[in-house]
């Protein structure tokens, strides 16, 4: 074992300086601002948290500040045809929706709060009387118990509010794909982490190419997908810590940032 995990670090050592070079490419992309595994902004406390609602939070305000459909469907990994009416977003923040008597047996297996009441984390309103329903989840999700049902509760309290929406386009956000799609309905879309860091940086990246001057929103935006990158994907840099073994990784997660689609 020992021998295994020697090999795995001098592979990784080896990848020091390509690793460094492609952060000072980055660097470069994103002047005047930095990559945002360099950004100091990214290890706050308040970005630190384990809690599901700070990232849901924090993701709920990038998509108030960048409201272009196109952009957000970059960032969420996200077809032109999974979503054909995303045309003006509103985010919609509500902390607790009201599940129906009738659908919060459905809900239970899912969530420990009791009397049908559970948050939903982010409601987008995405136009045509459409809305994304989005759960972030920090875990696996073959590791969360009844997510499919905890989605499907908050889906039926949205059917039974006489709101009159046509259609919901149901995300998951977490660490990675399930490895049993078929238990989820056709709908469903998932989303890693990691994508949605990697459509950050190339949305800020584009947006920084064309000029925009809104330097402090950018810079919140990739400081979020830093905080992401180092306390959720574990992704390193040369440095003090050293941390061979993540370097393939964070090499490998910079170049398919800088692709068109990841």
């Amino acid at each position: 074992m020992q021998r295994l995990i020697d090999a795995a670090c001098q592979y990784g050592e080896s990848l020091r300086v390509p690793l460094e070079e492609a952060l000072r490419d980055s660097n470069r992309n994103f002047a005047p601002l930095c990559d945002p595994l360099n950004d100091k902004l990214g290890t706050h406390r308040w970005l630190k948290s384990a809690r599901e609602e700070v990232y849901s939070d924090w993701l709920a305000w990038i998509f108030e500040t960048i409201t272009d459909a196109a952009d957000i469907r970059s960032i969420l990994n996200l077809e032109a045809s999974d979503a054909p009416s995303l045309s003006q977003p509103k985010v919609a923040r509500e902390l607790f929706v009201w599940i129906p008597k009738k659908d919060a047996e459905q809900l239970a297996c899912a969530t420990t709060r009791q009397r049908g009441t559970g948050r939903l984390d982010l409601d987008i309103d995405v136009g045509d009387g459409s809305w994304m329903l989005i759960e972030v989840k920090l875990d696996h999700p073959d590791e969360v118990k009844g997510l499919n049902c905890q989605i499907v509760g908050y889906k039926n309290a949205r059917d039974s509010s006489g709101r009159g929406f046509k259609q919901h386009i149901k995300l998951v956000i977490a660490a990675g794909e399930p490895g049993n799609l078929s238990k989820y309905d056709s709908d469903y879309h998932f989303s890693s982490w990691a994508t949605v860091c990697q459509g950050i940086r190339r949305v800020v990246r584009r947006r920084l190419a064309d000029g925009s001057r809104t330097y402090m929103q950018l810079a919140l935006a990739l400081s979020f997908a830093g905080a992401v990158e180092r306390n959720l994907l574990k992704l390193a840099t040369p440095g003090k810590a050293h941390q061979p073994l993540q370097y393939a990784q964070t090499l490998r997660h910079i170049q398919r940032s800088e692709r068109s689609n990841a």
